[in-house]
């Protein structure tokens, strides 16, 4: 419940030193985004503008570790956007009945 009311405050905060200039502050930034993304699931679509333009400004960085993360978080997003359409088909068809 704490991370759902102040995800709005940390993301931008985040998003700035995922493309820091200190390579160590750019990992961890990555690595936060992430555990953050993973708890706050389906409520992250109203921030999904601030996330995303962090995620585009760091997937051509020079760390690997850093784009690694990336690719993480691209999956989990692509992920809670193909689970929530399957949801909505198979709602669709019940309701059909």
């Amino acid at each position: 419940m704490l991370m759902y009311h102040n995800f709005s405050k940390i993301v931008p905060g985040i998003v700035n030193d995922i493309t820091d200039w200190v390579v160590g502050t750019r990992i961890k930034s990555a690595q936060l985004l992430y555990s953050l993304l993973l708890y706050e699931e389906d409520n992250v679509t109203q921030h999904l503008g601030k996330v995303l333009t962090g995620l585009y400004k760091a997937a051509g960085d020079e760390e690997k570790e850093v784009v690694l993360y990336v690719s993480f978080l691209n999956y989990l997003l692509t992920l809670s956007r193909s689970t929530l359409k399957y949801i909505k088909h198979d709602n669709n068809k019940t309701n059909k009945f």
